[in-house]
């Protein structure tokens, strides 16, 4: 089984492969190399043992990779007096000394940094193999261990472990909510430019996405050509399709963008519609989806009366949905790991009536909202890899930022997600509901058949 949820350049091109295809023969080619510890690479002979000492030196080893720049411990390759990689005869595999060894760097680190375990068999033996122990660089840092009732703080040091002295850990602390303050103050950058792009005829929902480790996806001729192959033409609704496809794709200043607009609409300086995306070489992002506006139906539905725009609901959650999964997983493809924010905003194109929330199901009428506001929006945390894999969790931070969003127009929740994880079956309408629940299927997600009130 190969790494899947950190990614390193550096590593990748030292084995050949990415992290996630890696075997046995790439680790065993560290030895013919004779490929030495760095920064990001330490190397362990045997199975940590269960004394205190080994239980603190596994914390240490985890922790300090952490606190430096992230990087990788194989349990398994033997080093010499050099610290290079001198044989790799592996260990003995089990699930059981997986899960211990994630139970120590549990109950010694703290805060508990992201990582992986994974077991990678040799060829000619499933019972032997490696341990391999990847750890991204961490926004959290400084991670302490607990050593003797007291707390120490690792750090690699090219290939060696030291300890930070008490300025040290200061500046570090320091760095991590100074670290926070640029990534809320990225986000904000990144929809700023989004939003010029653009066109205000119709009610939008825009998703941005900040990683808390930066990845570094390269702009070739190549990529972008690669990138306009995969995205032209395809549909822009991942839950709810609504035949809206991409017409427009080009290249700007460290960023792929594409659009739903025609060659007429190039002209404009608002110039997208229905739909506009921008993957930032470092893993941020922005989508947006225009969302259809109720009041269109006035004619057709006597019932709606609503002077501000009135997005339609389920098409609120399906965009925040779609959104959060493309750019969780361009933000993988750039090579960001860790947690990332993200944030959602609903823009009525007409700022003077303002936008609401409401819906049309079951055959009538009913306007929900209360509050009749400009915009509204909502802020979230979450790990990449439960958005660019989508399951409960995924559901669950959907539901918290929809949540937020009809709040402030007056709503208390909206049903079509639960926060437990779960998808709503009664709040979505019939022509939605065969689509969601084919979604919810693929991914294993809960169909649940209540009602917010319980």
């Amino acid at each position: 089984m190969g790494v899947t949820t950190f990614r390193s350049r550096r590593l990748e091109a030292l084995f050949g492969t990415t992290l996630a295809t890696l075997t046995a023969d790439h680790i065993a080619l560290l030895v013919d190399s004779a490929v030495g510890e760095e920064f990001d690479l330490d190397f362990k002979g045997s199975l940590y043992g269960r004394s205190d000492a080994d239980r603190r030196a596994l914390a240490s080893d985890v922790a300090a990779l952490a606190n430096t720049a992230g990087g990788m411990l194989i349990v398994g390759v033997q080093e010499d007096s050099r610290a290079r990689a001198s044989s790799a005869p592996g260990v003995v595999l089990s699930d059981g000394e997986a899960s211990r060894m994630r139970q120590i760097v549990a109950s010694l680190v703290a805060p508990l940094p992201a990582f992986d375990i994974s077991l990678i068999p040799k060829n000619d033996d499933e019972q032997t193999g490696f341990f391999v122990v990847c750890v991204p660089p961490s926004p959290s840092a400084p991670h302490a261990v607990l050593i003797n009732d007291g707390l120490r703080f690792p750090k690699r040091n090219g290939s060696t472990t030291r300890y930070l002295s008490e300025p040290e850990v200061a500046f570090a602390y320091r760095s991590r909510f100074s670290s926070a303050g640029q990534q809320q103050d990225r986000r904000c950058e990144v929809e700023s430019q989004a939003l010029t792009r653009l066109r205000r005829d119709r009610p939008w929902v825009v998703v941005t996405l900040v990683p808390d480790v930066a990845g570094d996806l390269a702009l070739t001729t190549e990529s972008v050509h690669r990138f306009r192959e995969s995205i032209l033409n395809q549909e822009a609704w991942s839950v709810t399709p609504m035949s809206v496809r991409f017409q427009r794709a080009d290249v700007g200043w460290r960023r792929l963008r594409a659009d739903g607009s025609t060659s007429e609409d190039a002209s404009r300086a608002q110039s997208s519609r229905w739909v506009s995306i921008e993957l930032h070489a470092d893993g941020c992002g922005s989508y947006a989806l225009q969302v259809p506006d109720l009041r269109e139906r006035s004619q057709s539905v006597p019932e709606i009366r609503h002077e501000a725009t009135l997005i339609n609901d389920e098409s609120l959650v399906a965009a925040v949905l779609t959104g959060l999964t493309r750019l969780g997983r361009h933000a993988e493809d750039a090579a960001a790991s860790g947690g990332c924010i993200v944030g959602t905003r609903v823009l009525s194109e007409d700022l003077k009536s303002g936008v609401a929330i409401g819906h049309v199901r079951r055959g009538f009428a009913q306007s929900r909202s209360t509050n009749v506001v400009p915009s509204i929006a909502a802020i979230g945390a979450a790990a990449l890899d439960d958005l660019a894999n989508p399951g409960p969790d995924l559901v669950r931070l959907a539901a918290r930022m929809c949540d937020e969003l009809a709040q402030g127009a007056g709503i208390p929740e909206l049903g079509q997600l639960s926060t437990e994880g779960e998808v709503r079956h009664r709040y979505w309408s019939h022509q939605a509901w065969p689509m969601v629940e084919a979604w919810a299927a693929s991914h294993a997600i809960p169909v649940n058949e209540g009602s917010v009130d319980g």
